[in-house]
């Protein structure tokens, strides 16, 4: 079996030359490699630099920014091999992260590993770091989906539709529709840069919320319902020390901020699918 490697980059000058020299040293059979790129940086000109260096990638540029399910369904038409890597373009992965997806793949699953974000040393990066961590421990308990680092059959879909806010739940759930199991590997990690500012993370919790709501009205089910993230911040409220706790307590409240945005936004059917950055 052959390797496909999706990468959609709006605006990842800072990561995307590096990224890409990763993923051509890992040891898998990689042969093509499809960046869509978005945004008005230099991502287009490191991309292009390359492709002079690396025969397996090859450029589609998006003239306008629409959104990360677009970006998602240029890759799923030029998809070419067997299986599909698909790697968010905001930061860089771990050595031996894409060996370690390829070696657990069984033929019956889709895979996904494990994001760890670059915040700064101060207050509101330790409370990202905390979410980030929960999102792993309850990951191991009960996958999930997510195309920062994952791995999947490539003919599972061939399009998402354009206003889908979450495009990992939508392929999730494809992907248990059609028999296949959910894997987590956090042995394969993506390290993401996200803005350390507690702003653009409650927006980003937002979109996420109300993405969830979107799925649970067309699919009546998501693949980690709100009451089981609750009950899984509500038991681990009171483990790990006066610090965790006042960490948990105020992600709780970026938690309930975010849960009513999104609620807010499915209600005036105003679905945020765009990338903000």
């Amino acid at each position: 079996m052959k390797a496909s490697v999706g990468i959609c980059a709006h605006n990842e000058e800072e990561t995307i030359g590096k990224l890409i020299d990763q993923i051509m040293e890992e040891q898998v059979p990689v042969r093509q490699v499809v960046v869509v790129v978005a945004g008005d940086d230099d991502t287009e000109e490191i991309v292009r630099t390359k492709m002079d260096s690396h025969q397996e990638v090859e450029i589609v540029l998006e003239g306008e920014r629409r959104g990360q399910s677009a970006a998602q369904n240029e890759i799923f038409k030029r998809a070419s091999e067997d299986m599909l890597f698909m790697i968010d373009g905001d930061g860089l992965i771990k050595s031996g992260s894409l060996e370690a997806l390829w070696e657990e793949n069984d033929g019956n699953s889709i895979l996904y590993g494990r994001e760890i974000p670059e915040t700064p040393d101060n207050l509101s990066g330790s409370i990202i770091d905390h979410f980030w961590i929960m999102h792993h421990e309850l990951s191991l308990r009960q996958p999930k989906y997510t195309t920062q680092i994952a791995l999947q059959p490539t003919d599972l879909i061939n399009h998402i539709p354009k206003d889908i806010v979450i495009d990992d739940e939508y392929i999730g759930q494809r992907a248990v529709k059609n028999g296949l199991k959910i894997k987590y590997v956090p042995e394969a990690v993506k390290f993401h840069n996200i803005k350390g500012d507690l702003k653009s993370f409650r927006r980003h919790r937002r979109k996420n919320w109300a993405g969830m709501f979107q799925i649970q009205r067309d699919e009546d089910e998501t693949l980690q319902s709100t009451g089981l993230k609750a009950k899984f911040y509500l038991k681990n409220l009171f483990t790990g020390g006066p610090t965790k706790l006042v960490y948990s307590l105020l992600l709780g409240i970026i938690e309930i901020s975010s849960f009513i945005g999104g609620l807010k936004d499915a209600i005036q059917d105003d679905w945020p699918y765009k990338w903000k950055r």
